[in-house]
């Protein structure tokens, strides 16, 4: 039996079959044709009494389980795709990471915007936001940011002496 045949009619009657983008995964995206969530785009459905996230209900349905704390990761990135083939359960950390958002991205990056690499000794971690610093970008800034006079006196080299 195809995991399709496993939903109700009332869902079923909701989903149209879209080719996968994602050459590496199996089938086609089940495209959530129901209610949409303005704000985050993922499907909504009236699920034992209350409204809940289509593809949540889905994978459920379809005889998977969701582990405590877990979220379910689009790998094909197509946030109204139901398919439980197309989904894999990460924590909220992974599944951030795993995605294309501004936070995924920085995180993967492996040098700052002037070339110098990301290195346990180059990277200063600002800790009420968790941030990264390169440390050479900011030697070079505060070389140039203090005259030579305050350089000699000392009055700089402390202030540098931190980020180093």
């Amino acid at each position: 039996m195809a995991l399709i045949e496993l939903l109700p009619h009332r869902i079923r009657k909701k989903v149209v079959f879209k080719t996968c983008l994602v050459s590496d995964l199996p089938g086609d995206c089940w495209i959530w044709t129901g209610a949409i969530g303005k704000k985050n785009g993922y499907g909504y459905v009236n699920w034992a009494g209350k409204s809940q996230i289509a593809h949540r209900v889905v994978y459920i349905l379809t005889g998977h389980s969701i582990p405590p704390r877990f979220t379910l990761d689009h790998q094909c990135r197509q946030r109204p795709c139901l398919n439980p083939d197309h989904l894999k359960p990460l924590t909220l950390a992974n599944n951030v990471m795993a995605g294309e958002g501004i936070a995924a991205k920085n995180a993967r990056k492996t040098h700052c915007v002037n070339g110098h690499e990301f290195t346990p000794a180059n990277t200063y971690r600002v800790p009420s936001t968790g941030h990264r610093n390169c440390l050479r970008c900011q030697q070079i800034h505060n070389k140039a940011r203090f005259t030579p006079k305050q350089v000699l006196n000392g009055t700089a080299k402390a202030f540098i002496e931190k980020f180093l």
